[in-house]
């Protein structure tokens, strides 16, 4: 093959072991959810105006958990507010990083 044959050619894809998904955490520390199953990753649909009015309703004036209601609101996985407070600080970090990001 001549060398202007491989500048035609566009260049391979870096290999990836895991596919990336924008709005998904995978959790260092998975964490058991109400109904017994093993949240291994946090997937976040993108919320409307009604979402974030629900969170602020849930969170009775407490700022810190606007964050946890809309995570628990958002969660494509079957979360309560009692399974988001028990993440780990790390996952709990990466999850508030993912939510930032919607908006």
């Amino acid at each position: 093959m001549s060398s202007k044959e491989n500048q035609d050619q566009a260049p391979a894809a870096p290999a990836s072991t895991a596919a990336v998904i924008p709005n998904q955490v995978k959790l260092k520390y998975p964490i058991t959810n109400g109904l017994g199953e093993k949240v291994e990753t946090i997937t976040l649909r993108r919320g409307v105006l009604k979402d974030l009015k629900l969170a602020q309703r849930n969170a009775a004036g407490v700022a810190t958990d606007v964050d946890a209601w809309l995570v628990s609101i958002l969660a494509k996985e079957q979360l309560v507010f009692e399974d988001v407070e028990r993440l780990d600080l790390a996952d709990w970090s990466e999850v508030q990083a993912c939510l930032q990001g919607l908006v």
